[in-house]
């Protein structure tokens, strides 16, 4: 290439006289217009752009002007050659940045990126199909296909990857991969049309109204969810009073998802099972019976803090700086357990004013059925309370558990959540990029430091946030000991609970609860029942 630009500027200094200047203009330009397009696919954007400009300078310089026939149209080709690079790079430079995909293209994507987090890949699926099958979302196809493939759900894996190779035949081998979906399916199917019975067969249907479950004699209904109900029991053989969680696996998972599904509940409960701190609800016993997995747990007075996130009902700031320093507490000891709740929220905070007492609830609930698919697309979890990597569908750990209680900590000291949005997709999007107001905006008295505690738990940076609930407890108790004594909140008797009164004060955009089917469960008094 050198050689040829060399060859070309030596023509163009040995041109002689008047007659030989044209043939000699001609020679050496028409070479270095060789040289240029033959390196010009070869360069990067920027050194392409450079040498157009250095070809069009030397040539302009050499006195190509002299022929006028020839100058024109090689200033043309140059001068668009550099048009095209610096367009191309500017457009590379947006594709980088995801300057190119519309707001809601963007707003889809990363609904689809948390919906495959949290396991709903068909509803994944539906997002990322109807998107521009171009950069990350390609990517993002790739491994949702190889997720189903991960579950053995093979016919959906299967429509993933044609639907790649239909729209980018040559991504990541997408052919072959499709190839082996499609075997995989249907041997998948032919094994299971010659199963025998395997039309007959279905999963055991739950009782409506148990009256045992294992040894547990049931004394009747504390409150429902969508994927179960919570019963008041009582152990027969030592006498104890526990409350016993109920879910129906079999009412929302099928095939190799319910397999999965209870088997992680059972490894969830045992986990959870070795939690012992005063504040996590201790967890008894699990079992499997008559289509329902169901744990035993401990049965207590009071009320969770569902209530009291309203900003006509809130409570005093100490308390709730001591509550959350308490809660910080219990997370600090699961994760050094390395158990993670990934569902932290007033709902799962239970509080008795009278005992003084605060227990962390459904520790390993939200993971049961964090990578499973529902047969009625539920969608599990709290969007409002998820920490931005949680959005973008990565590892949950610890500081997820921080960030959650941060948002419950600025919603308990104002009654209102600290991002919402109109749409689940807006709110995803608020919470992945909009920082969280100042508490000190809708509440003015409240001190810096508590405020700078709050904003450090909802940091979008993980490294930015607390590392440990211990450091956020620490600093919850040294806040607390700078606000005026605290107040008598612990006399009155124990709160009464009411299931039928949670969340039906929020609106909708905020997308606080989106499992629990408060509106059919009955009015209870002094118990608290865990929550699906």
């Amino acid at each position: 290439m050198a050689a040829l630009f060399a060859l070309a500027f030596m023509v163009l200094q040995r041109s002689g006289g008047a007659e030989s200047a044209s043939v000699s203009v001609t020679l050496g330009a028409s070479l270095v217009v060789f040289a240029y397009l033959v390196a010009l696919p070869l360069l990067r954007v920027w050194p392409g752009v450079l040498l157009g400009s250095l070809v069009l300078v030397a040539g302009l310089g050499a006195g190509w002007a002299q022929g006028a026939l020839l100058a024109l149209p090689l200033v043309a080709l140059v001068s668009g050659q550099t048009v095209f690079l610096a367009r191309r790079a500017a457009d590379a430079e947006s594709a980088e940045f995801g300057v190119g995909r519309t707001p809601s293209e963007e707003d889809a994507r990363l609904l689809a990126l948390a919906l495959q987090g949290q396991g709903k890949l068909d509803a994944a699926f539906e997002k990322l199909r109807q998107l521009p099958a171009q950069g990350d979302v390609l990517g993002d196809l790739y491994y949702l296909g190889k997720g189903y493939e991960r579950k053995h759900a093979y016919a959906q894996a299967r429509d993933v990857f044609a639907h790649l190779v239909a729209q980018a035949p040559k991504y990541r081998n997408a052919a072959a991969h499709l190839k082996r979906a499609n075997r995989l399916a249907e041997v998948a199917e032919h094994a299971q049309a010659l199963s025998p019975g395997a039309k007959k067969r279905s999963a055991p249907q739950a009782p409506a109204n148990p009256k045992r479950l294992g040894r547990y004699e049931i004394d009747g209904e504390l409150g429902r969810g969508s994927m179960g109900k919570v019963y008041a029991a009582r152990d027969p053989v030592i006498g104890r009073t526990v409350a016993l969680k109920t879910l129906a696996l079999s009412s929302e998972f099928e095939g190799h998802a319910l397999v999965d599904a209870r088997a992680r509940f059972f490894r969830e409960a045992q986990s959870a099972g070795r939690l012992q701190h005063p504040h996590i609800v201790a967890i008894y016993d699990a079992g499997d019976e008559d289509g329902l997995v169901w744990i035993a747990m401990e049965r207590l007075q009071g009320h969770d803090l569902s209530q009291f996130s309203q900003a006509a009902n809130l409570l005093a700031v100490p308390v709730v700086l001591d509550i959350a320093a308490r809660v910080a507490e219990a997370l600090d000891y699961a994760h050094q357990h390395q158990v993670v709740h990934r569902d932290i929220k007033p709902s799962n905070i239970l509080y008795d004013a009278a005992s003084d007492s605060v227990k962390v609830t459904d520790f390993g609930i939200a993971r049961i059925t964090d990578n499973s698919r529902t047969k009625t697309g539920l969608v599990l979890g709290t969007p409002s309370f998820m920490a931005p990597e949680q959005i973008a569908g990565h590892k949950a750990d610890g500081r997820c558990d921080l960030y959650a209680l941060g948002v419950t900590l600025y919603q308990l000291l104002t009654g209102s959540l600290p991002l919402r949005g109109e749409s689940m997709s807006a709110l995803m999007h608020a919470i992945a990029h909009q920082t969280a107001p100042d508490i000190r905006s809708l509440r003015a008295e409240l001190p810096e430091t508590v405020a700078a505690i709050v904003a450090r738990a909802l940091e979008k940076n993980p490294a930015a946030r607390f590392q440990t609930g211990r450091q956020m407890a620490a600093d919850l108790r040294s806040a607390l000991d700078g606000l005026p004594p605290l107040q008598s909140h612990r006399e009155g008797s124990a709160l009464d609970y009411d299931a039928r009164t949670d969340f039906h004060e929020h609106p909708m955009a905020q997308y606080q609860d989106t499992v629990l089917d408060s509106a059919a469960a009955p009015a209870v008094s002094h118990s608290a029942p865990s929550r699906t």
